[in-house]
């Protein structure tokens, strides 16, 4: 088994990793998480507000142009690399892998309930 958690959003050849697993895992099982690719679309990850600094939406400028993002995090600048949710999973495909679950998250009802004004706007869980 191979495991790798929110690692591949850090590395800009995705695809010759999806290769290297496939070829050292006869049988085995691959399972991986990133960070959604909502949130590495962009170079700024913000809501956009209103004037009062209400959220008004979550923008996903740029989702098909992938490549490399720059951003900040935890007061660091941090580079990553945008891929689509299609590419991971053509990328995976590509190497002969079969994909049995994708998985998005979700937050649970009690973190809903615990911080409803950060996981919830106008009904839409985020």
């Amino acid at each position: 088994m191979a495991f790798s958690s929110l690692v591949f959003h850090y590395i800009e050849t995705y695809e010759g990793i999806c290769k290297k697993v496939h070829d050292c895992l006869k049988p085995g099982a691959f399972v991986f998480s990133v960070e959604h690719p909502i949130f590495t679309s962009r170079n700024e990850q913000d809501w956009y507000v209103d004037d009062q600094g209400n959220q008004l939406h979550w923008p996903v400028d740029n989702y098909q142009i992938e490549g490399l993002r720059e951003t900040i995090y935890l007061s660091e600048n941090v580079v990553k690399y945008h891929h689509a949710i299609s590419t991971y999973m053509n990328n995976l495909i590509g190497a002969g892998v079969s994909i049995i679950a994708v998985k998005e998250p979700m937050p649970s009802d009690e973190l809903l309930k615990s911080v409803p004004e950060k996981m919830k706007i106008e009904g839409s869980c985020f």
